[in-house]
């Protein structure tokens, strides 16, 4: 059996003077208390915003279909060419990464949704507003 305790993640802000404050402060506490007298790990890191769910539904149900079908491709091919495209981090190093659009900030999707828009566009396909 392993000694291990399943990863928590708690979100809240930090205020002046480097005091955190948890949505979840109740449950901080009471994971604190279990791990009394247990050699323990903290990491703090700034939060990565994630995309919404209505750009997520944007981008699946509105652009990819009409571009997989603009183009003759499924949406998975239409995806990943989007990605190929769009997402390539170049460096002088090895091989380019792909990255995924999972790993992209609310800001970062936003953008990545643009280059989508304005490449569908060049190519002679209007994509709608998503309003």
């Amino acid at each position: 059996m392993s000694d291990s305790v399943p990863l928590t993640v708690f979100y809240g802000c930090m205020l002046a003077g480097g005091k955190p404050q948890l949505e979840d402060a109740k449950g901080f506490e009471l994971l604190k208390l279990s791990l009394v007298g247990q050699d323990i790990e903290i990491r703090l890191t700034k939060r990565k915003k994630d995309r919404t769910s209505a750009a997520n539904r944007y981008y699946w149900g509105v652009i990819i279909p009409m571009l997989a079908e603009f183009c003759g491709m499924t949406r998975e091919e239409t995806h990943d060419a989007l990605k190929h495209k769009l997402l390539i981090d170049r460096t002088d190093e090895g091989l380019p990464r792909v990255r995924s659009t999972c790993s992209l900030t609310t800001e970062e999707f936003s953008r990545y949704l643009d280059g989508c828009i304005q490449l569908a566009g060049e190519i002679g396909l209007i994509i709608p507003d998503p309003k």
